[in-house]
């Protein structure tokens, strides 16, 4: 990219939940503002989220340009707000009867998560979750405005392909499955704090992580330098390819180990200070 203003302009790749919001439907004023500014001054805005994509479109309608958008661990990577999309890369149908052997002695099972052009819906089994395991999951569905439907078999399902499958609970039982999903089934499973039940934890399963978008961004526009800002174990792939690293200071020590900088939290609208200090490295950038 160029040289703007003395300062060299920069991708930067952005983490939602816990980064630059600390709300479920929205962004902070100033936040909104300064990443505004941010774009208006040169800079390509990319954000990467595990959200849903009508929840994450949502939250994202302060922006004012162009952006790129990522939903779902890097699942789906769109220009906006044209919505052309650049990469996609989907779980087959077919993959769900090994997710069912492996989720099987856990006693555990999970929701697919179909994209746009099935207008976003989630299928689930409804005799596989207690009574009050499916009113928790609806109530969070209905916060984030995702609509679940109930099948008797995933075989009902109206798509030979999705974005995400994703497992709810504790964390360790989450963990333990992930491993196993990982090992067995080759997806991108990390575990993270849920940004929508207090306590709870969600992994989503992918074929895609948020690397993968860093990767594909590069590869598409040439985008160097690279700046990536996250809060969670989901963010490590992607922070992992950037040149610099901005960390939440309430992130896990495997991230914050990693860091360039260290932000405040989102509550507090951190991610100014953080994306600041990475505008002033850049303009050291050789």
């Amino acid at each position: 990219m160029s040289e703007i203003s003395g300062e060299k302009s920069a991708y930067i790749f952005l983490d939602i939940d816990g980064t630059i919001s600390s709300s479920l439907h929205s962004v902070e004023p100033e936040v909104a503002a300064y990443l505004n500014a941010l774009a208006a001054s040169g800079h390509q805005l990319v954000f990467v989220t595990g959200r849903s994509y009508l929840w994450a479109e949502k939250s994202l309608s302060f922006l004012q340009g162009s952006y790129l958008f990522s939903c779902q661990n890097g699942a789906l990577i769109q220009e906006m707000p044209s919505r052309r999309v650049l990469f996609q890369n989907y779980i087959e149908k077919e993959m769900l009867s090994l997710l069912d052997r492996i989720a099987e002695p856990f006693r555990q099972d999970y929701v697919v998560y179909t994209g746009r052009e099935n207008n976003s819906l989630c299928y689930y089994r409804e005799s596989l979750f207690t009574s009050c395991q499916e009113k928790t999951l609806l109530d969070r569905a209905q916060s984030v405005g995702e609509e679940w439907i109930s099948v008797a078999s995933f075989r009902d399902l109206p798509v030979e392909s999705f974005p995400a499958v994703k497992f709810f609970g504790g964390q360790n039982e989450l963990q333990s499955i992930a491993d196993e999903i990982s090992k067995a089934a080759h997806l991108h499973i990390p575990v993270i704090v849920d940004p929508v039940v207090k306590g709870s934890f969600v992994a989503q399963g992918t074929m895609t992580s948020k690397g993968d978008v860093v990767d594909a961004v590069v590869e598409m526009k040439g985008a160097r330098p690279v700046v990536a800002a996250g809060d969670d174990m989901n963010d490590l792939a992607m922070l992992r390819k950037a040149d610099i690293k901005v960390v939440v200071e309430t992130a896990p020590k495997d991230l914050l180990m990693m860091s360039d900088i260290i932000c405040p939290p989102a509550d507090k609208s951190g991610i100014i200070t953080g994306l600041s200090q990475a505008i002033e490295r850049l303009k050291r950038w050789g």
